[in-house]
């Protein structure tokens, strides 16, 4: 309808969605960082720097990592709250206290 073609639509079954995160350990001997994306526990890797030969440990996220993002998250949405319900409740009573008051200076007509 509007000019742009429709992708193609494949048969044969539903897309599946993974998830990669890249593992880097710091070699024992000599610090330098090694990728152990994809290996499994206990598996032996060789440094390619020094050549010192260790294992792939295993890597279990903290759990409060995601707790701690979450809860951080809901106390910034709260101040951001009350910050906003502060600030235009002070705008509103500028603006009724300068419509209000007769003395205030008004801008000089021409």
């Amino acid at each position: 309808m509007n000019g742009v073609p429709a992708p193609p639509r494949l048969t044969g079954g539903q897309i599946a969605i993974t998830r990669r995160e890249q593992l880097t350990v710091s070699c024992p001997k000599c610090s330098r960082a090694m990728d152990i994306t994809g290996l499994a526990v206990g598996t032996t890797i060789a440094c390619v720097s020094c050549e010192n030969v260790t294992w792939a440990p295993e890597y279990v996220p903290r759990w409060w990592y995601r707790l701690r993002n979450f809860i951080f998250s809901l106390i910034l949405a709260f101040i951001i709250g009350v910050l906003s319900s502060l600030t235009a409740t002070w705008i509103g009573k500028a603006a009724n206290s300068a419509s209000s008051n007769p003395t205030a200076v008004q801008p000089r007509g021409k």
